[in-house]
């Protein structure tokens, strides 16, 4: 972390603001600080980062869409819920627009759906949700995907008061991870 932010000092009076080396430590820093514990700073990284990029390239530029995934559970892990729903619709509408109407979606359809939720939009969510679980098994990156998928869901349940049916999505997401202490990041237990 210290070198990274060392490397964003020295280079703010020698570099443009959203120079290569410079969007890199950002990145760099971001994950350092997260890896710290630190939430709302990574968060704010990562969003820096997004608009420099976004002045470079074109809105479905695989460089942008794939920060733009990237940076899904740092707003999440930070609690921006709002500004990871517009991202997170962003690349899907992007990514829907290049033919990925598969699996290429799903994490972002299912950040959106947390997002979503987490704002107070329950009926919105709980149809986001039951969009993607049939999905799982088929578009899913992996187990820990489909795990962060019942936890996401689970978690919204528990806040609808559905107890029951929450415990059982949260028992399913921990089956998924195996030793819960690896978290469904491999940075993140």
């Amino acid at each position: 972390a210290d070198v990274a932010r060392s490397a964003l000092d020295v280079s703010q009076k020698r570099l443009v603001d959203c120079h290569k080396l410079r969007l890199d430590a950002m990145c760099v820093l971001g994950l350092a600080l997260d890896g710290l514990g630190g939430r709302s700073e990574p968060a704010e990284l990562f969003l820096g980062a997004i608009e420099c990029v976004r002045h470079k390239v074109a809105a479905n530029h695989p460089v942008l869409l794939s920060l733009m995934s990237d940076a899904l559970p740092y707003l999440e892990w930070a609690g921006r819920w709002s500004e990871g729903e517009a991202l997170a619709r962003e690349v899907s509408k992007e990514l829907q627009k290049l033919g990925s109407a598969h699996a290429m979606t799903f994490g972002s359809e299912l950040y959106l759906a947390r997002c979503v939720g987490a704002q107070g939009r329950a009926d919105e969510a709980e149809a986001m949700f039951h969009a993607l679980l049939p999905r799982e098994e088929t578009e899913a990156a992996d187990r820990f995907e489909r795990a962060r998928l019942h936890l996401f869901y689970g978690s919204h349940l528990v806040g609808q008061g559905s107890f029951e049916q929450a415990e059982m999505h949260l028992e399913r997401g921990g089956e998924l991870i195996g030793d819960l202490r690896m978290g469904t990041w491999p940075s993140h237990p």
